[in-house]
């Protein structure tokens, strides 16, 4: 796509727990950063519906994630090679838009 469409952004969405080296084996998203990230310009990861990984205080979206997707906040993702220019938060705006977890208080 990068060749066919150079001027354009080309983006993806996975939802973080594809940047789990424990989960993938094979590298998940962290596999695809190493072989053609240099061909997208983010990754707008979903920090959301991610059952008992709530993503939804400063340090488990930031520092260290909990639950079942261990390894896979924004600075864990990051320990992992992924360049920080490429990681974009996606949340849900408010409670209503996700169905089990990924909201953080504004207070």
């Amino acid at each position: 796509m990068r060749k066919r469409l150079p001027q354009h952004i080309i983006s993806h969405a996975p939802q973080a727990p594809y940047f789990s080296s424990t989960h993938y084996k094979n590298g998940g998203y962290l596999f695809v950063d190493k072989r053609i990230g240099q061909s997208i310009d983010f990754y707008n990861v979903q920090f959301y519906n991610q059952e008992s990984t709530g993503y939804d205080s400063y340090r488990g979206l930031f520092i260290e994630s909990d639950g079942w997707a261990l390894g896979t906040s924004v600075g864990e993702i990051l320990k992992k090679g992924v360049h920080p220019d490429k990681i974009v938060v996606g949340k849900p705006v408010g409670k209503g838009d996700a169905y089990n977890s990924g909201c953080v208080d504004l207070r």
